[in-house]
């Protein structure tokens, strides 16, 4: 998926721990450990199963 996305202009940030989100309209606010903060409007984690809570937090 990476290699397909990249050369499209995505954005990849691979091994990154994310601490805390904003979910609002069309934005989301990602915040990672490090004290960075990643603004998208489209957000796939590659997480495996722990990413189903995500998408719950998403539909409510």
């Amino acid at each position: 998926m990476i290699e397909k996305a990249v050369p499209k202009g995505e954005r990849v940030y691979a091994k990154t721990k994310i601490n805390g989100k904003k979910l609002k309209d069309n934005q989301t606010q990602l915040f990672t450990e490090t004290d960075h903060t990643v603004h998208a409007q489209t957000v796939i984690f590659g997480t495996g199963y722990e990413a189903q809570e995500e998408v719950k937090d998403k539909m409510q």
